[in-house]
């Protein structure tokens, strides 16, 4: 066993000297290690990597018809939804009513104790005139306030695209109702005011 060792060791110095002195055998040895490796690591990834490729492209083609238009039948009512938010009118619930009796504060109580007031109905408080309401609306900083001063409700976003295109801003399409667009109409629409 020691002697197996010992020529072992012995090999393994003279390997390199052996090697140096026939250079064009060492060469031709390792070109076909690389020769094999490479073969077999293109047979492994390349030729038997195609076989199961081409079985799952057939399946792949099929085109479920089906499942796409349930999909474009969803993207369909969801614009839809979105476009019958824009027309919705909603109901300002701070705004009175036609026909409803203001509250009735306790100066306008003692007027209404006196004999003559007591005889005629109460009537309603006329809405101040734009005039009277001109400071309030300048003061305004942004369109939602302005709007409630004025008309005590807010019209949508179609709307004010409208409005935005009628004061000559832009387009009626390109109206986003983005802040930056409801300052530039809020602007326009003071500027209108102290005309």
């Amino acid at each position: 066993m020691k002697i197996k060792i010992k020529k072992i060791k012995n090999l393994l110095k003279k390997a390199p000297k052996t090697l140096a002195l026939c250079p064009f055998l060492v060469f031709s040895c390792l070109l076909i290690i690389v020769f094999i490796l490479g073969g077999f690591i293109f047979y492994r990834y390349s030729i038997l990597a195609e076989k199961p490729e081409t079985e799952l492209s057939k399946e792949l083609l099929k085109f479920n018809q089906k499942a796409y238009q349930e999909v474009v039948n969803q993207w369909q009512q969801r614009e839809e939804n979105l476009e019958s938010l824009d027309l919705k009118e909603y109901v300002n619930p701070f705004q009175e009513k036609k026909g409803e009796i203001p509250l009735v504060t306790s100066t306008e109580e003692e007027a209404t104790s006196t004999p003559e007031a007591t005889s005629t109905p109460p009537e309603l408080p006329e809405k101040p005139s734009l005039p009277a309401n001109i400071e309030k609306l300048l003061a305004a900083t942004n369109l939602f306030e302005f709007y409630i001063i004025k008309d005590g409700w807010i019209p949508s976003v179609r709307q004010r695209a409208k409005i935005w295109q009628e004061k000559g801003l832009g387009l009626e399409d390109e109206y986003k109702g983005t802040e930056y667009q409801n300052m530039i109409l809020l602007k326009k629409l003071k500027e209108e005011l102290t005309e």
